[in-house]
């Protein structure tokens, strides 16, 4: 009896793995379905596995365990979910999936984020796994709004090294190289921009976790964004598009749309452009300044957006008295981080770039600016009110299976 039960058990998890990965390639598979089709389709599915699973002859809790596995593969919160993910942890109390689950159940209520923090370090105080130390760093994060300044440092901080130990511990872990992604972007926002060092390691992460098999549209959201503050926009856009694939949601079609209007523009410009040679001789650490000819600057996408008309030589600002090369005039884009709703650059402007990243966007250079209070406008610094530190709310699922929880700006 045991062992044709344990057989019944595996042949249920795999069932719900390959709803999972139907479900996370939903749209690839029917590119005509809405969300409400996904929903419905998953819902039928996760009840089916989840009937199946409660109606066998098991007293050992694993069926309620598989029977909330189940139901959790659904976007909604469901009762019978977590009365089934309860009794699988008083009947296992020592297995991390089962706090891990009825955690993921409990977050969908959305209304106690401190209750799943509490379930997860039960789970760690039975066994340290490294889902359980990615999820417990997730609901971490979950709760930064109702702490104080100072708790929340410290909270910040307990979750970033929670994700770290994670991958630490399994670097297969995909859900931890996730976790410590998030909890990377989140400490890059919170820190004022100042460690690009860890928008490098987020990015980094992100790359992990799915090369280790997380396909969710939270985890290609938080790359985009990611991307897009390095100003590799045709990354950003590809990610964006791949969010799109696994999720319908309006908030991830207005900025898909804004973003290939965006794009489109730029190559646009490009296509007007006469290109020139100053890619190939710009010192990187001579100031470029240039006349604008071009601007794209919508006030909910980041980074704004110049075309010069530049004149810049390759000399270099420390060495003022070494021979320059000749002058040489060519487009250029440049990527303004940062920028408030009060900042007008209008065609015509004259500006001084002393600082940048020099990249490349199409056959044009893109120079990387992380604060308009650098720059000068018709021989004048640009008043402080130009400037407006980004803050962004990064998309935290509590488990691979679930929707956010609360997530909070950085």
């Amino acid at each position: 009896m045991y062992d044709t039960s344990l057989n019944r058990f595996v042949e249920l998890e795999n069932k719900i793995d390959n709803v999972k990965q139907d479900r996370d390639r939903y749209f690839v598979l029917h590119p005509r379905a809405t969300e409400k089709d996904k929903n419905e389709e998953i819902s039928v599915l996760a009840d089916a596995i989840y009937n199946e699973a409660i109606s066998l002859d098991d007293t050992t809790g694993m069926k309620y365990l598989i029977g909330g596995m189940a139901l959790n593969l659904t976007q909604q919160y469901d009762h019978r979910c977590e009365e089934a993910l309860s009794s699988s942890v008083r009947l296992l109390p020592s297995d991390p999936r089962a706090w891990n689950e009825l955690g993921q159940c409990i977050s969908k209520r959305g209304d106690d984020a401190s209750l799943v923090r509490s379930l997860l370090t039960s789970s760690l105080s039975l066994s340290r796994s490294p889902q359980t130390l990615a999820l417990l760093s997730i609901s971490i994060r979950a709760t930064l709004s109702s702490l104080s300044p100072d708790e929340a440092v410290i909270a910040r901080t307990q979750s970033l090294a929670l994700a770290r130990e994670s991958v630490e511990l399994d670097e297969c872990c995909g859900e931890g190289w996730m976790s410590l992604a998030n909890a990377l972007l989140s400490a890059f926002f919170f820190d004022g921009q100042k460690n690009s060092m860890a928008l490098d390691e987020s990015i980094d992460a992100y790359e992990k976790a799915l090369n280790r098999g997380v396909e969710q549209s939270d985890l290609h959201l938080n790359l985009s964004t990611a991307l897009r503050y390095q100003c590799h926009l045709e990354k950003s856009l590809a990610h964006l598009e791949k969010a799109y694939a696994s999720e319908r949601s309006n908030e991830i079609i207005d900025q898909l749309v804004e973003f290939q209007s965006i794009l489109k523009r730029m190559d646009e410009w490009i296509d007007e452009a006469e290109e020139g040679t100053i890619h190939s001789h710009l010192n990187p650490t001579a100031p470029v300044t240039g006349t604008i000819i071009k601007v794209c600057s919508p006030p909910s996408f980041t980074p704004s957006l110049l075309l010069l008309s530049s004149s810049t030589s390759t000399s270099s600002p420390s060495s003022p008295s070494s021979p320059s090369s000749p002058s040489s005039s060519s487009p250029i884009i440049v990527a303004l981080l940062n920028c408030s709703s009060s900042l007008s650059l209008l065609v015509g402007d004259s500006i001084s770039i002393p600082s940048y990243q020099l990249l490349q966007y199409s056959s044009l250079p893109l120079l990387r600016v992380t604060s308009p209070s650098t720059l000068l406008r018709n021989g004048r610094s640009l008043r402080d009110s130009s400037f407006a530190m980004a803050s962004v709310s990064i998309q935290s699922p509590a488990l691979p299976f679930s929707r956010p929880l609360p997530s909070s700006s950085s």
